[in-house]
């Protein structure tokens, strides 16, 4: 049975079910990413078009997301995600080029 499982740099054993979930949750997490990505850049690309100061784009984002949170993540979650969402906001600013 112990053929069945890998072993890691350390050499610690994992299943091949864990190694599976662990493929298939991070290109589901990949995929989620992407589509925030496209979703976001499609607002700031929105607020652009009104006339929204670039400076306050990321502002606008985040209260929004704020708003929809209502409490639903932990404040620790909450904080990571802002960090991603705060570099989707700055790649979505960037020039296309």
């Amino acid at each position: 049975m112990s053929d069945s499982f890998h072993g890691d740099s350390n050499g610690h054993p994992i299943s091949p079910a864990l190694r599976t979930a662990l493929l298939s949750a991070n290109a589901e997490h990949r995929a989620s990413l992407e589509v925030l990505r496209d979703a976001i850049c499609e607002y700031v690309g929105h607020l652009r078009e009104q006339g929204v100061p670039w400076n306050d784009i990321g502002h606008a984002i985040q209260s929004r997301i704020a708003e929809l949170r209502s409490g639903a993540a932990a404040p620790a979650v909450a904080g990571r995600l802002d960090g991603v969402v705060d570099e989707i906001i700055a790649s979505c600013l960037e020039p296309a080029g």
